[in-house]
């Protein structure tokens, strides 16, 4: 049964993260569509790392808060809430692709779980 959750978590994520993206895609205006789909993408992410991570072994407090951080100002800046220059120059300089930024929110839920 164990290895049934483990395995069935990431899965039920997946399925559930793309059925609200359909539904996203088809009822919401698009004037708000964009805002919602990436905030949504963001979350499903997020909680993908979480489910990858089956043993939650650490009660420190601190990792977690840091994550949570660095998740929303990576939601913040996806969405232009913030700008910083600083932060276009890293993108330019790496050429920081959306794929990275998925990979990012993966590990960050991961590193919120464990």
């Amino acid at each position: 049964m164990s290895d049934t959750k483990r395995l069935g978590m990431p899965l039920l994520v997946m399925a559930v993260s793309t059925l609200l993206f359909y539904l996203m895609n088809k009822l919401l205006p698009n004037s708000i569509a964009y805002t919602c789909i990436t905030l949504m993408c963001d979350i499903a992410l997020f909680l993908f790392g979480m489910a990858l991570n089956a043993k939650r072994n650490s009660r420190g407090v601190y990792r977690k808060v840091i994550a949570l951080v660095c998740a929303i100002v990576l939601v913040f800046i996806q969405l232009g809430v913030v700008s910083m220059p600083w932060v276009e120059t890293l993108q330019t300089a790496f050429s920081i692709n959306p794929y990275l930024l998925s990979m990012l929110f993966i590990y960050f839920g991961f590193l919120f779980a464990d």
